[in-house]
């Protein structure tokens, strides 16, 4: 009967797994002694490659000793170059769809800018302006709060415009933007990014 056990951690310095790794090459042991598997006598194994970079190893054991010859360490080189070329098809096949993914969003957020430009040539109010704007950054660039500040001058304060289901609202006016995001991006007077963003 054969089981395959899942779940278990192995140590880099146990040489069941080390020693193919080390050597980079199906390694045959035929008279093998250690504490953890007492009931194996020879073992046979090799490292799985992909990339150039070791992925795993195959191990096979067996309760007599001298058990594995040159005709297994043979099959078992071939059967890791097919696990070897599968695995490379396989990561070759995740990094073509990531970046297919990538390409995909990178296309729908130009779109986005696109459509804005053209509706933004169509606007005919300042809050529209302002609602067309901050509705397909929203879509651009996706978060859980989208905010914008403008300086009224006729009353020497700040209003915060906040996208709320579609809409626009003003949520506060202030006099200063000290101590806040908003002001840091002024400030800087360029686009900014802040992690751990405890204060807004």
């Amino acid at each position: 009967n054969t089981a395959i056990q899942t779940g278990q951690v192995f140590s880099p310095q146990d040489p069941v797994y080390s020693t193919p790794m080390k050597r980079g090459a199906v390694v045959v042991e035929n008279e093998f002694n250690h504490p953890h598997y007492p009931q194996i006598r020879s073992t046979i194994a090799g490292p799985i490659y992909a990339s150039g970079i070791i992925q795993g190893v195959i191990v096979i054991g067996h309760g007599l000793t001298n058990y594995f010859g040159e005709s297994d360490r043979t099959f078992l080189t071939q059967i890791i170059s097919i696990l070897s070329a599968v695995l490379e098809n396989r990561n070759l096949f995740d990094a073509i769809e990531k970046a297919l993914a990538t390409t995909e969003e990178q296309a729908r957020r130009l779109a986005e800018l696109n459509q804005l430009s053209e509706l933004l040539g169509q606007a005919t109010s300042y809050s529209q302006v302002l609602e067309l704007s901050m509705d397909r950054i929203d879509r651009i660039i996706p978060s859980m709060v989208c905010r914008a500040v403008l300086f009224n001058q006729s009353d020497n304060l700040y209003s915060i415009y906040e996208l709320i289901d579609g809409g626009v609202s003003i949520i506060e006016q202030i006099p200063n933007l000290e101590g806040t995001f908003l002001g840091v991006a002024m400030q800087k007077n360029k686009a900014t990014t802040l992690v751990n963003l405890q204060n807004t």
